[in-house]
């Protein structure tokens, strides 16, 4: 399992503490959900190829 994949599970474990609850708790997860939206939008712009061999998934050459 890769870190990432351990990283978003640790994540969902957590989330699923708070799931049904509202008010000043959904403003503050519909904001965090804006911010993960454009993190995993420029990581796939960007580094969709990176690796533990290749750390920015640039290739061999960069």
């Amino acid at each position: 399992m890769s870190r990432t994949t351990a990283s978003i599970m640790r994540i969902n474990k957590e989330l699923d503490k708070i799931s049904g609850l509202d008010g000043i708790v959904a403003d503050m997860v519909e904001q965090k959900e804006h911010e993960i939206k454009k993190m995993v939008e420029c990581i796939l712009k960007n580094y969709a190829n990176a690796s533990v061999f290749d750390y920015f998934g640039k290739g061999k050459d960069v």
